[in-house]
């Protein structure tokens, strides 16, 4: 299976490519995906589209993995399926480029169409890799601190709590990223139950490939 992944940094590529062979429980033709110059969640919807096209049109790639982080926009709820329309959503937002994407297009010559699957971390990546270690990075302790206001000291714990320190570089960043997907691998179903609207929706749907 040919797949690529697109997310806010290389670090958290190198991370959901190990999580997303744990779901599948294969190894994985990773590809190369297309050279951008921005970094972060505004490119993503664009990247998304620009890459669909390509993708579709000029390569056999099975099949395209989305993770962005939610920021403190509004959360993934089920109840948002199956129209994905829900403004604020992240996860809506880029479901419905993809699945407008896979309506307007022709069939590729292989018959295979292009699939996508959209992550939501809650509020960043570094919650996902720090599930287990701290008991608060959950979806309900993100929703927790919005309440009470304490949402900018919680962000503020993340990198530190996953990296050792606030500002890592690119390097220390990848490697950490690979050693806590490693271990949450070990427990996919756990990061699943603490983040059921962020994670949730793109185990279920990478979980389908497989059974195709």
């Amino acid at each position: 299976m040919k797949l690529i992944v697109l997310s806010e940094s290389e670090a958290d590529e190198a991370a959901v490519r190990l999580i997303a062979e744990g779901i599948l429980g294969i190894e994985v033709d990773w590809q190369q995906g297309l050279r951008r110059r921005s970094r972060g969640d505004a490119s993503l919807p664009n990247l998304l589209r620009t890459h669909s096209v390509a993708l579709h049109h000029q390569t056999d790639v099975d099949g395209l993995i989305v993770v962005v982080d939610s920021d403190e926009t509004p959360l993934h709820r089920p109840e948002h399926e199956p129209d994905f329309e829900e403004p604020g959503c992240r996860l809506c937002q880029l479901k419905k480029i993809a699945i407008d994407f896979a309506s307007r297009s022709r069939p590729r010559s292989s018959g295979r169409p292009l699939k996508t699957a959209i992550g939501l971390a809650a509020p960043e990546i570094e919650a996902w890799y720090l599930c287990g270690l701290e008991p608060w990075a959950t979806e309900a302790g993100w929703l927790a601190a919005l309440d009470s206001r304490k949402h900018a000291t919680y962000r503020k714990r993340l990198k530190p709590a996953a990296y050792g320190i606030d500002r890592a570089p690119l390097g220390l960043m990848t490697s950490k990223a690979r050693d806590h997907a490693t271990r949450l691998v070990a427990d996919l179903k756990h990061l699943e139950d603490c983040f059921q609207n962020g994670f949730g929706p793109l185990a279920r749907e990478i979980r389908l490939w497989g059974s195709d």
